[in-house]
């Protein structure tokens, strides 16, 4: 099968991605064909130098020594083309530089040295011998006028408009809003990068609830949005224009969008509660099951409160608690449904000066 698709005359498109007219005119390929052979073609109808050009299938860029075996490249399928720009100045600046003629070494020798030099007696080396030449001075000068110039930085750097937007959103939003919306807008770029011939990674629609929630609805979310290089329509939708200078605008953009997300404070889980092992000490004052009722600290009037509330008494006489207490006190439980029927029993006992005593000394009322 490998050397079937090796002898196999592939037609490649490119579809470039400034918005000029797609090439389709390459010569046929094969399995063994390279990128750099499909580059090399490209030149000729372009004028792009390889170095320069980027090509990518199917969301990957290609490197120039991998085979269309390799990528399983059918016959008729699309490269997407790309001109690098800052390579491409690399590239001028270095033809330039090789098509200037180089200094002839002897335009550096002194017009004194252009006279035939007599030996003196005591010398017997040739006369050409002392002629002097451009001597390098030192290994390092020597290194330094044989090197090319260095190359120009490819470092990204943010965009103006992205820092600003970036800014706008971190400052109006808590940490964990704008972590959610970077995050979203890292991951709508992304999509872009790797997808570049997926369109619908290039529009968004303004109705999309996920997408306003995290990031569109978000303060500074929309400015974020623009920043990278959509725009808005007018129809309800983000979109983005496919260009070379998109591509670049849009990679500059994932970097400082990644960049601005690693530099957030980690999130720190919030710690499980651990269950006490401290077994729980019975209430020294047991409500016996009733809903709480505020006390006041008089006695008196607390219990004129519970004895207005025939829910709380009755909820009372149920509990398990009171059950208990009644087993040891059988007439305890009389009293209380007595007291339930017809609380006016109650208020008189209160009324009683022998039990408002009792209740101003608890000792009395253990005795009792």
């Amino acid at each position: 099968r490998s050397s079937k698709m090796a002898e196999t005359n592939l037609t490649i498109k490119v579809r470039q991605v400034s918005g000029d007219p797609d090439i389709n005119n390459l010569p046929p390929f094969s399995g063994n064909s390279t990128v750099g052979d499909v580059k090399t073609e490209i030149e000729k109808v372009t004028q792009v130098p390889v170095m320069a050009q980027r090509l990518i299938y199917k969301g990957k860029i290609l490197q120039d020594g991998e085979t269309m075996e390799f990528h399983q490249v059918k016959d008729g399928e699309t490269f997407v083309f790309q001109v690098v720009k800052k390579l491409l100045a690399q590239a001028k600046a270095q033809k330039t530089a090789e098509s200037t003629p180089p200094t002839s070494p002897q335009s550096a020798v002194p017009a004194a040295a252009s006279s035939p030099v007599q030996p003196t007696p005591s010398s017997s080396v040739s006369t050409t011998s002392t002629i002097p030449s451009p001597a390098v001075s030192s290994p390092a000068a020597a290194a330094s006028s044989t090197s090319p110039p260095p190359a120009a930085s490819t470092t990204p750097t943010v965009p103006l408009e992205m820092k600003r937007a970036l800014d706008f959103l971190s400052t109006s939003n808590n940490q964990e809003i704008t972590r959610t919306a970077l995050t979203t807008l890292s991951k709508v770029i992304e999509n872009i990068v790797t997808h570049p011939q997926e369109t619908k990674y290039q529009k968004i629609k303004k109705s999309n609830a996920v997408f306003n929630r995290k990031l569109g609805g978000v303060i500074g979310g929309e400015a974020c949005i623009l920043a990278s290089g959509f725009v808005d329509d007018g129809e309800g939708s983000f979109v983005l224009t496919a260009s070379a200078e998109a591509w670049d605008h849009i990679n500059a953009c994932r970097d400082a969008v990644s960049s601005r997300l690693s530099s957030l404070a980690p999130v720190v889980p919030s710690p499980t509660p651990v269950a006490s092992s401290i077994p729980t000490q019975p209430s020294a004052n047991p409500s016996f099951g009733m809903p709480p009722t505020p006390m006041t600290g008089d006695m008196s009037a607390d219990m004129m409160s519970i004895a207005s509330n025939p829910q709380a008494l009755q909820q009372a006489l149920n509990n398990p608690m009171a059950q208990q207490l009644f087993a040891q006190n059988p007439g305890m439980r009389g009293r209380m449904e007595e007291v339930l029927r017809n609380p006016e029993i109650l208020r008189q006992s209160l009324n009683n000066p022998m039990m408002q005593q009792m209740m101003r000394d608890p000792a009395m009322m253990q005795q009792a």
